[in-house]
């Protein structure tokens, strides 16, 4: 009985360690997204933008 016990309790502690480390690692891909739109952005930025003045 107790090995059944600690068997559902490893059970769980893997699921929560497997959903914490898909949270994670999708918050870190949408953090690299948005860096990227940002140097994008910011490569327009000096493309069109010469001392103050846009094209």
């Amino acid at each position: 009985m107790k090995k059944l016990i600690l068997l559902i309790i490893l059970l769980f502690a893997v699921m929560d360690v497997a959903l914490m480390w898909l949270l994670v690692r999708g918050a870190d891909m949408e953090t690299t997204e948005r860096a990227e739109r940002n140097e994008k952005a910011i490569e327009f930025w000096k493309s069109h933008c010469v001392n103050g003045k846009c094209s």
